[in-house]
């Protein structure tokens, strides 16, 4: 157990060259596993960012519509005052 305590360039000189690979190998496979683990969550992230993307297109799309209707409106209000003050006038 004290051996793993030692330097790795210290522990790697007092192994044999079979223990060495053994040891590289296992090292490899932690790191494959890593890799796996962190692409996943990359995948899962990229996969929220692309949701929340669309989503924000879509407020962004609607948030223009209701400003475009909005404009309108005022358009359409300012209409009916004159027809409305002209009304109230001729009588």
């Amino acid at each position: 157990m004290l051996i793993w305590l030692i330097d790795p360039v210290e522990r790697l000189a007092t192994m044999s060259h079979a223990e060495e690979i053994a040891a590289l190998q296992k090292t490899n496979a932690a790191l494959e596993e890593e890799v796996e683990r962190l692409r996943g969550q990359l995948a899962a992230r990229e996969n929220d960012l692309q949701i929340e993307q669309a989503a924000q297109r879509s407020l962004t799309d609607k948030h223009k519509a209701l400003m475009e209707e909005n404009a309108r409106l005022k358009e359409e209000l300012a209409v009916l005052q004159r027809l409305a003050e002209k009304s109230s006038r001729k009588r």
